[in-house]
């Protein structure tokens, strides 16, 4: 029995696994504030191709509208569920502090959305709570004050790499150092060097990181976004939030996972030739070395839970449940899991809560 019970838990962990998104592979989340409408309306008539759908009820909803947006995501949900299902959607909630959490927590549970982004974690007390208040299998933790900062080695040390990513809040942050945000975030300031710091930490522990909206989005300032695009892509940031369409296709285009990941190839390629004993190639005119190497197999190896492929919607990766190995390993062990019980203990049904694995014994 000690066998067939190791056996249930690895596949129920796997199974567990399909239901989340791998949110290294997300490109681009867009944001559209709850309390309008027709912002949703415009998205959905441009077949706007973002990764993810944040729906916000937190900064982008002035004081007194905070009700209509809480009334209005319920119905965008309730009259939206077919279109939805081509997306991943996340929602922002207000603070925990606030008047409003409560509910929002309410219909956001209701809702159910694959992500809850996590606004102003300031400790780990802060992301407990959220953790436990929320049934989101997906979070982004939004790192946005000061306290926040001093506190992501050990918030990140509670964030699961699996499911879990971090965000800066540029905004925030600007206002408590008491400057404007740099229009160049590859300039020497206050601000970057908080990015660089949460960047080492989230890498330490293996966190995707994601790049926070840029300001500029009229076409003659487009400059600007694609420079912000440039140096977060650079350093591997994984994705980018956008508050305005003009920025959805630019954010996709320099934060595409083929480019890195055919390079990738390249060099793991070119390492598995033999060679006579040495631990370096030259790869397009560089010096490539083992370090090199292992970095590369990283990247590679960094969509190990959700095998996506690139140019999908993100929903796709639920097509393939049905007849997957792991899914029939599972349901090959409850069946021998009931076989193995007693005759007066019986089991009337098991099932994913999802529609993908349905049995009854």
């Amino acid at each position: 029995m000690g066998g067939l019970i190791q056996r249930l838990e690895k596949s129920i962990s796997c199974v567990n696994i399909l239901y989340m998104i791998n949110l290294n592979n997300v490109k681009s989340l867009h944001f559209i504030p709850a309390v309008r409408l027709d912002f949703f309306d415009h998205f959905k008539i441009n077949q706007l191709q973002a990764d993810v759908i944040v729906f916000d009820l937190e900064d982008s909803v002035d004081e007194n509208s905070k009700i209509l947006a809480q009334e209005n995501l319920a119905k965008i949900f309730l009259d939206n569920k077919d279109y939805l299902e081509k997306y991943k959607t996340c929602i922002r909630p207000n603070s925990k502090y606030t008047k409003y959490f409560k509910d929002d927590s309410k219909i956001i549970n209701k809702i159910n959305p694959d992500i809850v982004l996590l606004p102003k974690v300031d400790n780990v007390e802060d992301l407990k709570f959220y953790k436990k208040t929320f049934k989101a299998k997906n979070i982004i933790c939004a790192i946005e004050t000061l306290a926040g900062v001093s506190n992501v080695n050990e918030i990140c040390q509670k964030l699961d790499p699996k499911t879990d990513a971090i965000v800066v809040g540029y905004e925030d942050l600007s206002s408590e150092l008491k400057i404007e945000r740099p229009p160049h975030l590859e300039s020497q300031n206050p601000l970057t060097q908080i990015i660089f710091s949460v960047f080492v930490v989230a890498r330490r522990f293996n966190i995707p990181i994601f790049d926070a909206v840029c300001r500029f989005f009229k076409s003659e300032d487009i400059s600007i976004l694609e420079k912000e695009c440039e140096f977060t892509s650079s350093l591997r940031f994984s994705a980018k939030f956008s508050i305005h369409p003009n920025q959805i296709s630019i954010i996709n285009d320099y934060f595409s996972k083929e480019k890195i990941n055919n390079y990738a190839e390249t060099i793991i390629d070119e390492f598995s030739n033999k060679s006579a004993g040495t631990g370096v190639r030259v790869v397009n005119n560089q010096m490539i070395d083992l370090p090199s190497l292992r970095l590369y197999k990283n990247i590679k190896n960094q969509n190990i839970y959700l095998n996506n492929s690139e140019g999908k919607n993100l929903s796709d990766s639920y097509n393939w449940f049905k007849d997957d190995k792991v899914v029939k390993e599972f349901e090959n062990v409850l069946t021998e899991v009931v076989n193995y019980l007693p005759d007066n203990i019986s089991i009337l049904g098991i099932g994913s809560g999802q529609g993908i694995i349905e049995r009854t014994f």
